[in-house]
């Protein structure tokens, strides 16, 4: 492998996140489900387009935005260094990197577009990342235990109130969990925007066993903590159903401890598109 020349380059793809244990490969550990990074490790292995046995130490791979067990994504990036025809500076005829991947993956997961990177770049697809797009469906009957189902559906005009007050730099460790190994203690992050409208693809005229409207919350951010989105939308739940008041938003950013509830599910969450600075990656 040592005689090919490599290069830096960052991959887009898609997947869904139901047949997956989430995004991240989990070293040596042993999970129910394949990881979607180890599913793309072992083509880019087989492909010779990585060197076999070195994992993704050996070819300084980063991801943008780790995904869960459940969740999807439609834009997430990755960066890496990779085997190429490039040699002494002549370009030749690059390998056809989409046709090789894809042709190897799963119909679950896509690699969309690639980008190359200057070999000087200090280009990473976690750190160079300016915003993370999250989109997160529901329907209007999706009502939280607790309250009263019978005929009821989901108050949006609330739930926007209470995403009003996520926008701006606030400190967030109410809306997320709590993981003592990943040693965080800055809880500080900034949303850009949190909007919820209706998700004009899904909707459809009303029957027996369909609501008949669908909504999407879109968040974008600078980053996010550990179950961050899941847990927002949790409590936008609670103020759809009439269990909380919008304000309750701005009590959980200023109060010391959290309460107890329940989390939102991961499967209608999606990592829509990661975003990075004008110029820098040209996708192809």
């Amino acid at each position: 492998f040592d005689d090919y020349p490599r290069r830096k380059i960052a991959l887009k793809l898609s997947y869904l996140g139901s047949p997956y244990c989430g995004l991240t490969s989990q070293g040596t550990a042993i999970t129910p489900l394949p990881t979607v990074e180890g599913v793309l490790k072992d083509v880019l292995e087989k492909a010779s387009l990585i060197e076999p046995g070195k994992g993704w130490d050996g070819c300084g791979f980063a991801r943008c935005g780790r995904t869960d067990r459940g969740v999807s994504a439609a834009g997430q990036v990755v960066s890496f260094w990779i085997k190429t025809k490039e040699f002494n500076g002549s370009l030749k005829v690059e390998y056809p990197y989409l046709n090789i991947i894809n042709k190897l993956l799963p119909d679950t997961i896509r690699i969309l577009a690639w980008s190359p990177l200057h070999p000087a770049s200090e280009f990473d697809a976690r750190y160079s990342c300016s915003y993370r797009h999250y989109k997160y469906f529901f329907s209007l009957n999706a009502i939280p235990s607790g309250a009263d189902a019978d005929g009821r559906v989901l108050d949006v005009e609330k739930m926007q109130e209470a995403a009003s007050y996520l926008v701006g730099e606030h400190d967030f460790r109410n809306f997320c969990k709590i993981d003592g190994s990943k040693q965080i203690t800055n809880y500080t992050r900034r949303i850009h925007s949190a909007t919820i409208s209706p998700d004009l693809l899904a909707s459809q005229p009303p029957s027996e066993t369909a609501p008949g409207q669908f909504f999407v919350l879109d968040l974008l951010g600078r980053a996010f903590l550990y179950h961050q989105v899941r847990h927002i939308m949790a409590i936008l739940f609670l103020v759809g159903a009439g269990l909380e008041k919008p304000t309750v938003v701005k009590d959980l950013l200023s109060w010391e401890f959290k309460p107890t509830y329940e989390m939102a599910d991961g499967e209608p969450l999606l990592l829509w598109d990661c975003g990075f600075p004008e110029g820098l990656l040209n996708w192809q």
